[in-house]
């Protein structure tokens, strides 16, 4: 994500194949190394981009938890803009 002005930037390619891969998934929990791996992206650039995407309301994320309180594969849902 190219950062344009304070609060506002413009997805870039990778961004917006997240994007679409999210959407297609319908909320399905996935991990961000699996969006890694389909996409043929780095996890560390998977990682980043969606952590900007949730900062500026692009995605929302539901963590997911076992009853002894390990982690599950997050569910994530793009936001209508």
């Amino acid at each position: 994500m190219a950062e344009v002005a304070e609060g506002e930037f413009h997805l870039t390619p990778s961004a917006q194949a997240i994007l679409a891969y999210l959407e297609d998934r319908g909320g399905e929990p996935v991990t961000k190394s699996a969006i890694a791996a389909d996409l043929d992206r780095s996890e560390k650039t998977v990682d980043r981009l969606m952590s900007k995407m949730r900062e500026h309301g692009y995605i929302q994320v539901e963590e997911r938890w076992t009853e002894t309180g390990a982690q599950l594969a997050n569910s994530y849902t793009v936001v209508s803009r």
